[in-house]
């Protein structure tokens, strides 16, 4: 399956959730939550690179080493 990814350095939901193994609706409960920003048009929900790496840095879990 090809990952949807925009010009504008952006990604899908679909995407973002593909490329951390997580669900879909994580990923919707992170943007409810407010720890995951992210930008309508129309129809498609899409997070930038930056927003991306904004809460990949506020998930100090994700990114420590064990």
């Amino acid at each position: 399956m090809k990952k949807k990814a925009t010009k504008l350095g952006a990604k899908t939901v679909k995407a973002l959730a593909a490329d951390y193994n997580v669900s879909i609706g994580f990923i919707y409960d992170e943007l409810e939550r407010g720890a995951l920003k992210a930008k309508k048009f129309g129809r498609r929900t899409l997070i930038t690179t930056e927003q991306e790496r904004e809460w990949i840095d506020s998930k100090e879990e994700w990114t420590q080493d064990k």
